[in-house]
């Protein structure tokens, strides 16, 4: 299956990406830029800030997650619904953590909603197996 082509939107979209993926670098971090584009907004931008708080997880898209989720309280939105209508702009592919965390929350159902500038062939079969895996029937609950 052939990837859809660019639209001038999604350019622009990847573009503002790039410059998330630039601001990382300039702050000495691994240079990956996301955006988290809902209703044709961004409801949450990331970029790697893993060296900066020494905090492993804080890779972009779960920076971004994390900013959508804080829409999402200010908006009175569900997040579930939110994710589950939003569109991934990521500079290079999710690793393992991120790609389970985007499956998870319903962002990778298809890979039909993730802009994904630069393919790895490794992880592009990682991405592919999420996204045929069967979601947990159960909900998750903070204890």
């Amino acid at each position: 299956m052939e990837p859809p082509e660019m639209t001038e939107e999604m350019k622009n979209w990847m573009d503002k990406a790039f410059q998330m993926a630039q601001d990382a670098l300039d702050n000495g971090e691994v240079p990956v830029g996301c955006l988290m584009v809902h209703d044709n907004q961004i409801v949450g931008r990331g970029r790697n800030e893993v060296n900066e708080t020494k905090n492993a997880t804080r890779h972009a898209e779960m920076v971004a997650t994390d900013q959508v989720i804080d829409w999402c309280k200010k908006n009175g939105k569900g997040s579930k619904e939110v994710f589950e209508d939003t569109i991934l702009y990521v500079t290079v592919e999710p690793c393992i953590m991120c790609a389970g965390a985007l499956r998870l929350l319903r962002i990778l159902p298809t890979l039909q909603r993730c802009i994904i500038y630069s393919f790895d062939p490794l992880r592009t079969l990682t991405l592919f197996s999420f996204s045929l895996c069967p979601l947990p029937s159960h909900t998750f609950k903070k204890s």
